[in-house]
């Protein structure tokens, strides 16, 4: 069998038999990656504990089939403090099952790993306000695949939205805000606020690792998260689990 390296982020992990597990991780290089750990849940094994969700490892694999078979994993970085730190774990389980469900096999996406990796250290480094983080991260995310909100222009006919400072419609089937002569081309679309609109422009514009500089408000966060969730949820056609674990 064809072996090779890969640079990845654990996503999750699974059981397998009595001794192995199957390891889900996101590469740049590889995109997404199911591999197969043999003799991980033995007490000896070669693997430690260095195959768990959030680990950024270098790997050495066999290439099979359906699942490729891990020979070596050394880990570059651990990020065991989001794992120590149970609110800091139900956000960044939110961004790796976004990650999971977008990520597609065998298809490089270097833009996206640098992405996930500058919101994990983001999410190991920041001591609250985890809810902005994941938000601007999911807005980045979702116009990193193609999908930037459109808050310039009506997306359905190319006409001028209401101005910055008034309110207006957003449309999860169009991708962004529409215009008054849209507004009945989807029943659905919501209505945001002037400060909204002009935080999600802001959230789109600031590195990620300037996050912390960005001016939302806090009576807006919620609404904002909110937005965003169903942002994603309709593009990607299905609920993520793990945001429920947001309100435990």
């Amino acid at each position: 069998m064809p072996t090779y390296k890969a640079k990845a982020i654990v996503l999750n992990t699974f059981k397998l038999g009595e001794a192995d597990k199957i390891v889900v991780m996101f590469s740049g290089s590889k995109g997404k990656i199911r591999a197969v750990a043999k003799g991980i849940r033995k007490t000896k094994s070669k693997f430690g504990g260095t195959l768990e969700p959030f680990s950024v490892v270098d790997l050495l694999l066999y290439e099979g089939k359906s699942l490729d078979i891990i020979q070596q994993a050394e880990i570059i970085m651990s990020f065991k403090e989001i794992r120590a730190d149970l609110e800091k774990y139900k956000y960044g389980s939110v961004m790796l099952e976004l990650i999971d469900k977008v990520a597609q096999e065998r298809e490089e996406s270097y833009e996206v790993f640098s992405l996930v990796l500058a919101a994990l250290q983001c999410l190991k480094e920041a001591d609250a306000d985890y809810q902005t983080l994941l938000t601007v991260f999911q807005l980045k995310l979702m116009a990193e695949l193609g999908y930037r909100p459109h808050l310039a222009r009506c997306p359905a006919c190319g006409g001028e939205v209401p101005a910055a400072n008034e309110q207006a419609l957003f449309s999860f089937r169009f991708g962004g805000l529409i215009c008054d002569s849209c507004r009945d081309k989807d029943a659905d679309a919501v209505d945001v606020s002037a400060a909204t609109r002009a935080q999600i422009e802001q959230a789109l514009e600031t590195p990620l690792a300037r996050w912390k500089e960005l001016d939302f408000k806090v009576e807006n966060v919620r609404g904002i998260a909110r937005l965003t969730e169903l942002f994603v949820a309709y593009h990607l056609d299905r609920k993520l689990k793990s945001p429920r674990f947001l309100d435990m």
